[in-house]
């Protein structure tokens, strides 16, 4: 694990002195945040206006490591509510059709993020008991995340079954 004491902005200025765009962009920074790990961003309530959206992380940080995955959805969904209303009927129907899946993924990233800073008789314990667990539930655990079909609903708003 890095020492976020030692990283400060001179740091980083040595580290990409080479590199044109981000030595420009530390250059011009006038105020500094130290890093933090497991930090989390706190949700965006409104996700769209009626001409404007926000997809992936710029609307819902899931803290994850699932955000490229997320943002591929959220277009796939978008894209198929734009085929299927006006603008701002689509980016309403976007997001309402994407909550409950980014809910679940925000709840399922903050209990392995919470798994992650245990303390060391939890880590202990963990270490003992996730080959086992993971050998019995993860196939289950995680078949959600990975058999989720984005364009379903849509497919049945196109069929006249809802919106």
């Amino acid at each position: 694990m890095p020492d976020l004491e030692a990283v400060d902005l001179d740091l980083l200025q040595r580290l990409y002195r080479h590199e044109q765009m981000p030595s420009a962009v530390l250059a011009a920074a006038t105020d500094w945040h130290r890093p933090t790990l497991m930090h989390v961003l706190p949700e965006v309530p409104i996700w769209h206006s009626d001409r404007i959206v926000l997809i992936g992380d710029a609307g819902h940080p899931v803290g994850a490591g699932q955000g490229a995955s997320m943002a591929i959805e959220d277009a796939v969904v978008l894209a198929r509510a734009l085929e299927h209303a006006d603008v701002a009927a689509a980016l309403g129907g976007y997001a309402r059709q994407r909550r409950a899946r980014i809910a679940k993924m925000v709840k399922s990233a903050s209990a392995n993020r919470d798994a992650k800073t245990a303390g060391p008789l939890a880590r202990r314990l963990r270490n003992l008991f996730m080959p086992v667990a993971l050998r019995l539930f993860y196939e289950r655990g995680t078949s959600w995340l990975y058999t989720h079909d984005v364009t379903a609903g849509w497919q049945q708003a196109a069929a006249g079954g809802g919106r």
